[in-house]
């Protein structure tokens, strides 16, 4: 279909090119504007209102301009209404060169190539079609300028994919059906930035949404499901959309899937009951994400590994199966306040060499331990509140590093810090109480450096060091434990423990102060032990 005249639109008339702009730089669904709060303005509190910001987001008032535009000039050309188009070796239907007709209530079904091939900056208007059974993409748009309204199709059954955009296309995809294709239900590639809004794409044969290869669309409020491989799959260096309010949910695989250094800004998703991890973040992949609700996986809620990067911001991770977040094999995320918790799971996990830098989260109500650190791990944990949780608050363990400092470790069921089996963290100026057991246990050769931390009114110990235990405790306070509980000291070293026990203060204690059994071997010297009673 070619069009009967010019119709570009001048920008005399004022009219905004649907495609020609980058959508990063629009005041409109992807702009700061929309979802950019400074970090400064970000709080835990926000991970606790997700619920409050998830569903439908508003109307973008720029794209429903150009959509009314774009319609009433399709009113203008050709129309193409009601055929029957079904086995022919080439396109189904080919808008090309500026055409803008409208397409509506055909079926286009069976050929040997595309149903319809929208190319070389043609517009129009594909509306309440019927597209299937082709050997290639059933909808493929390309090149700079391409920019249709696709609107209520159902696309499907293809022997490749179903929707594939490519070479700089644009174009609005809404309110469509795609599914059941043999390839990628929707694929977008190649510098496009075709927008997808409210289209179900559903139980494809490989994964639901594939972005790569510098693409920078806006993929906002579709229902992304039930897809064979990841319901996303994103990759390449260049490659960057903005994800928003998607329910992306009971995928076969992972529920997003990034690798190839690929990055992505995904921004009040509900991500839930994926065979895989809700998120995974691999290969140097560094996305920002805010305020999704990441939860019921059958896997890690987010898995960052294989040198993984990324911002995790105000995001509700709750009853993964295994850990809420997982970081190993060299990620080092940013990870902020978020609620990390339920009861399934441990809160995080860092292992494999894995580092990062979580602040300001709240951990609690975890089946297994709120931290756990693993293999020569080395992240820092600085300002969370780790509490509530049926085993330990952080438990260190094979050799793990890392940074334990000014957290609040409260109310967990057993020690608020375990350190075990060669891990050797520093503990630097946290607040340990009210532990269901002890507040810091050095165990199995458990290493490591503890100071300006403050114990108290934990039910048993404050400080316990056993089996070959071995760290530096120095320039703490250890208060009275549990009040209900006699015979249990703030400091009790035995059963062959040892460690520099230095310089720290020990005071109210209803029973004695410090208690050094048979076989420890401490070094005790210059700590101030009084007021016990």
């Amino acid at each position: 279909v070619q069009p009967e005249g010019d119709v570009a639109r001048s920008s005399e008339a004022g009219v905004k090119d649907l495609v020609d702009q980058d959508v990063s730089d629009r005041k409109g669904i992807g702009s700061k504007e929309s979802y950019g709060e400074p970090t400064a303005e970000l709080s835990v509190q926000k991970a606790y209102e997700v619920s409050k910001v998830l569903g439908a987001p508003s109307a973008d008032e720029a794209v429903e301009a150009d959509v009314c535009w774009l319609i009433a000039q399709a009113m203008s050309q050709a129309t193409i209404v009601n055929n029957e188009v079904h086995g022919n070796a080439k396109s189904g239907v080919q808008f090309k060169g500026g055409a803008c007709p409208l397409l509506e209530g055909n079926v286009i079904r069976d050929g040997q190539a595309a149903a319809l091939l929208v190319c070389g900056g043609a517009r129009g208007v594909v509306r309440n079609n019927h597209l299937s059974g082709h050997v290639k993409t059933e909808l493929q748009l390309s090149d700079a300028g391409t920019s249709p309204l696709v609107e209520r199709n159902i696309i499907h059954s293809s022997s490749s994919g179903g929707v594939l955009a490519f070479s700089n296309a644009g174009g609005l995809l809404r309110r469509n059906e795609v599914h059941g294709n043999h390839k990628a239900n929707v694929r977008l590639s190649e510098s496009s930035c075709t927008r997808l809004e409210d289209n179900t794409i559903r139980n494809g044969k490989d994964c639901g949404l594939a972005i790569s290869s510098g693409c920078t669309s806006v993929v906002v409020g579709n229902d992304i499901r039930e897809n064979v491989k990841a319901n996303v799959l994103m990759w390449g260096a260049e490659t960057k959309p903005t994800l928003v309010a998607n329910k992306i949910h009971h995928g076969l695989q992972s529920g997003v899937y990034m690798y190839a250094a690929a990055g992505c800004n995904l921004i009040r998703n509900e991500i839930w009951q994926n065979a895989g991890p809700g998120v995974l973040v691999t290969e140097a992949s560094e996305p920002l994400l805010r305020q999704n609700m990441i939860r019921d996986g059958e896997d890690y809620g987010v898995l960052i590994h294989e040198d993984g990067r990324g911002t995790l911001e105000c995001n509700n991770v709750h009853s993964n199966r295994t850990y809420g977040i997982a970081c190993l094999t060299g990620a080092s995320p940013i990870v902020k306040y978020n609620w990390i918790h339920g009861r399934r799971q441990g809160g995080v996990l860092v292992d494999q060499g894995g580092a990062g830098e979580f602040e300001y989260n709240e951990i609690e109500m975890n089946q297994k331990s709120g931290i756990t650190l693993r293999g020569a791990s080395g992240p820092a944990f600085r300002y969370n509140r780790i509490h509530d949780g049926a085993d330990s608050g952080i438990h260190a363990m094979h050799g793990a590093g890392g940074i334990i400092e000014e957290n609040l470790i409260f109310k967990n069921e057993h020690a608020g810090i375990a350190v075990e089996t060669g891990a050797s963290p520093i503990i630097k100026n946290n607040k340990i109480y009210d532990g269901k057991q002890g507040g810091v246990f050095f165990f199995e050769n458990g290493r490591g450096t503890m100071s300006g931390n403050e114990v108290w009114d934990n039910e048993d110990f404050g400080l316990q060091i056993i089996e070959d235990g071995d760290p530096t405790v120095h320039d703490n306070i250890f208060r009275q434990q549990a009040e209900s509980k006699l015979g249990t000291p703030p400091v009790w070293i035995h059963s062959a423990g040892r460690g520099t026990v230095q310089d720290n203060e020990v005071v109210d204690s209803h029973w004695h102060g410090m208690v050094i059994g048979q076989l420890a071997q401490p070094l005790v010297q210059g700590n101030k032990i009084h007021a016990c009673t």
